[in-house]
């Protein structure tokens, strides 16, 4: 599933449900556009967790060239980023889980800029069926 976040810098609501809805075990792309601020030269850290699992995923900054979140460009006050949740990764998921997504400027400040709850689908096609 693909979803389209829009963070207004300083105005951070985290009583915005987004009612993310995901299927068990598919790839998750999260396109986030962040108003108002230039995250360039941020680390962006995002992790997805419940009840003992947890997806790690970073930018270049934080994990090096195996980075699942992608390009920062920013315009205008406007920074861009997208994160890629590889496939597979939430099969053992429970029903609810969090996202939060977090990012650290050049002193060290660190500020969570989203955190959302998730709901897991079960998957319901099984390609194994016999023919």
């Amino acid at each position: 599933m693909i979803h389209n976040i829009v963070i207004p810098w300083g105005n951070i609501d985290f009583d915005v449900d987004l009612r993310i809805k995901e299927v068990k075990g598919d790839t998750i792309v999260l396109n986030v556009t962040v108003d108002g601020v230039d995250l360039s030269d941020y680390k962006i850290r995002c992790e997805i967790y419940n009840c003992g699992n947890s997806i790690q995923l970073g930018n270049e900054a934080v994990v090096g060239s195996n980075a699942d979140i992608n390009s920062v460009a920013a315009e205008s006050g406007m920074s861009a980023f997208q994160i890629i949740v590889p496939a597979a990764l939430t099969t053992n998921f429970q029903h609810y889980g969090t996202l939060e997504i977090e990012v650290e400027n050049t002193s060290g400040s660190i500020f969570t800029i989203l955190q959302q709850r998730v709901t897991f689908l079960d998957e319901n096609i099984d390609w194994n069926l016999p023919s």
